[in-house]
């Protein structure tokens, strides 16, 4: 039976939004949070959403993971990571990389679980790679679900690493909530049965729930023809060769404050006392939030504010 998912409301979304930026200004951390996660917090609804549709809309959990999250994301780079931060023979070996889409939409994350030898790579290289592709998607899908198939198809017992799998489950059970539409296992031999138990006791169970094991004949419940490889029996001839990401060179937008129209926010900060030596920069008043003005609690204030992260 599927799990019944809490959809957040837009009072829920700003209370949790609220108790970040509360936190932010007393109790900061001791490195700045990348801007870009900043942005998706202050200005978007569905980093929020996200959190609070993982943790059951209990907001005080929801806060403590989205606070770890912005922390760990701060320290392993992530929102920054690209191709020379990793290993090209990895990447090249195509054991991991994403193409096409499933049914709904959502786009495929592959893992050609026989292009990889059980104890063969080192599992910290392998989650820079995996962590990579899935912000890859998310910049281009502005944070939709994505759906990973693990195309088991002539794998046997060298192939079946449960560390490798191991790292995949928790990186998305600690580090990207509500993130998958589907699960899906494909053609997996019967001798695999008593280890893909082990993997499937330590997923939680939002994610049993999307866990689908499929084959030739059930894979286009999923994904259409025209998404699915040949050798799934479907249209696409697509052999794997790893392409960079074209990134949009359209700038992140400053989240600084800026004070009666001056064309340096930051130096005015700097004068009035405002910034601080870490770089952090969320101001204690009024925040443009969904182009409107907010307050602290919520509240939304005139737009004849001056002071708002823009």
């Amino acid at each position: 039976m599927p799990i019944k998912i809490e959809e957040p409301t837009q009072q829920q979304i700003n209370e949790l939004r609220n108790l970040f930026i509360k936190k932010y200004e007393t109790n900061p951390p001791i490195v700045a949070f990348h801007p870009v996660d900043i942005n998706r917090i202050l200005k978007e609804d569905i980093w929020c959403r996200k959190f609070l549709e993982m943790y059951d809309l209990d907001m005080n959990l929801a806060f403590d993971k989205l606070w770890f999250t912005c922390t760990w994301r701060q320290e392993f780079g992530a929102n920054d990571l690209n191709e020379s931060d990793l290993r090209m023979d990895y990447l090249n070996d195509g054991f991991i990389f994403s193409h096409n889409h499933d049914i709904d939409g959502k786009p495929l994350l592959i893992f050609q679980t026989k292009n990889h030898i059980r104890g063969s790579k080192n599992m910290d290289d392998v989650v820079k790679i995996l962590v990579y592709y899935i912000e890859r998607l998310h910049r281009q899908t502005n944070m939709d679900k994505i759906t990973i198939l693990f195309d088991m198809n002539g794998c046997g017992l060298s192939n079946m690493d449960l560390e490798f799998i191991k790292c995949i489950i928790e990186t998305f059970k600690q580090y990207y909530p509500s993130a998958l539409n589907y699960i899906l296992v494909y053609e997996m031999a019967w001798i695999l049965n008593a280890a893909f138990k082990i993997v499937k006791g330590l997923m939680p169970e939002k994610a049993v729930a999307i866990l689908k094991m499929i084959n030739k004949k059930s894979i286009s419940t999923y994904i259409d023809k025209n998404n699915c490889l040949v050798s799934w029996g479907g249209n696409d001839n697509y052999e794997f060769t790893f392409e960079p990401e074209k990134k949009q060179t359209t700038p992140t937008p400053p989240l600084i404050a800026e004070t009666n129209g001056a064309a340096d926010a930051q130096d005015q900060r700097n004068q009035n006392g405002n910034g601080n030596a870490n770089g952090h920069i969320i101001e204690n008043k009024w925040y443009k939030i969904n182009g409107q003005n907010h307050d602290s609690v919520g509240k939304i204030k005139p737009e004849s504010s001056h002071n708002s992260l823009v």
